[in-house]
């Protein structure tokens, strides 16, 4: 019988937080260690994986983009990062490794990543017919330092800021460009007709976004502290117009149309994310103000025109994505009411309603009318049999 660790609360989340770490780099074929476990490298298990291949080995290593660098959790990453968290939380809280591995070795393999022999496709190698080792993991240690604030960079970043205080608009910076990141690598999958694949970075970038709206305490992340005390006057609702809240309605835009993707096909979800773009737009739909308060009841004057009309050109967006889930739900009524308000926004904004909208629209009014004449029918044949039965 083993006998259970011992911990307080705190110690208990750096270990899960570890094991979550050591989980991602062990499934992904990366370098880890305990001390700065956001940090994951290839290069090392990259070298293995390529010479195996070359020996004729299948043993597989999952790794396939720059992105999946990036911690799965932002909590297994921001509380550890000094320019992110003042004071950050100490690594290197050990655990038992051994029993760890077998853990892993039962667990099953994520499929969803490309392998790295196939890691072209991804763009995560140049076009050679047969590079070198040092040839082939230099390029990717370049292309991964080129993202600015990715995870590799960020170790250059704290290395070259030794000794400087903590910088919360530095850390809205680092958090803004791995959202960033992650969305630009969902668009990728998306355009390779990898809707799944796209559907996981999404949600990902959802997830670092939603930690810059969190209603509980969030630890030594002054900067998300000084952000929530401002969210908390306004009902929880951002009622700043940034890049951070612009990008964070774009992805869930984006989740929402992979949800109506035949691989995916979940009505349910895709209305969950244009309803959660659309509230996140409540502020800023009224021309020269953004409604402010416990109920919004409040407004703030003097909003720039172009607010506005970016907030509208996003709600015409979010309209049409709510509409064709509710067509694709059947549910005709309300989805013609949805692309009429989508084109209405559009013409608010001073933007032309684009085509689909319209092509949209007509065939919903279209199984509207459909469906209506189908229940006439039905009503119809209901009352004539039961005048026969009399």
């Amino acid at each position: 019988e083993v006998e259970p660790v011992k911990s307080g609360i705190a110690s208990l989340r750096r270990r899960v937080a570890l094991m979550k770490s050591r989980y991602q780099a062990d499934r992904l074929g990366l370098e880890w260690n305990s001390r700065t476990p956001w940090l994951m490298k290839p290069r090392d298990r990259i070298q293995e994986q390529l010479q195996n291949e070359r020996k004729g080995s299948t043993d597989m290593i999952s790794y396939g983009a720059v992105v999946d660098l990036i911690p799965d959790d932002p909590s297994c990453w921001i509380p550890f990062e000094r320019l992110m968290t003042n004071p950050p939380e100490t690594g290197g809280t050990p655990f038992n490794v051994k029993r760890y591995e077998r853990h892993v070795l039962e667990s099953s393999t994520d499929d969803s990543f490309t392998p790295v022999a196939r890691a072209n496709q991804m763009n995560a190698f140049e076009d050679s017919s047969e590079p070198s080792l040092e040839v082939t993991v230099d390029s990717l240690d370049v292309k991964c330092a080129s993202q600015k604030h990715s995870i590799q960079s960020n170790e250059i970043l704290a290395e070259s800021s030794e000794g400087q205080s903590y910088n919360h608009m530095q850390a809205w910076d680092i958090l803004y460009q791995t959202v960033s990141l992650l969305k630009e690598a969902g668009n990728e999958a998306l355009k390779s007709s990898q809707p799944s694949l796209a559907a996981q970075r999404y949600d990902k970038a959802i997830n670092y976004c939603s930690i810059a709206y969190l209603h509980f305490p969030v630890g030594n992340s002054l900067f998300l502290a000084e952000h929530q005390h401002v969210i908390s006057k306004n009902s929880g609702f951002e009622c700043r117009w940034n890049p951070l809240l612009k990008q964070l309605i774009m992805i869930r835009l984006n989740l929402s149309m992979c949800f109506l993707k035949e691989e995916l096909k979940d009505t349910k979800e895709a209305l969950s994310q244009a309803n959660l773009a659309l509230r996140a737009l409540r502020p800023f739909t009224e021309k020269g103000v953004v409604l402010t308060g416990k109920k919004l009841s409040k407004k703030r004057k003097d909003e720039p025109q172009e607010t506005f009309k970016e907030a509208k050109s996003l709600q015409a967006k979010a309209y049409f994505r709510l509409g064709s889930a509710q067509l694709a739900a059947a549910d005709f009524e309300e989805a013609v009411t949805s692309f009429d308000k989508s084109a209405k926004c559009s013409k608010e904004a001073d933007l032309q309603v684009e085509d689909a909208v319209v092509r949209k629209l007509n065939e919903a009014k279209r199984q509207r009318k459909q469906k209506k004449e189908k229940e006439r029918k039905k009503f119809k044949l209901m009352f004539t049999s039961q005048d026969e039965d009399k």
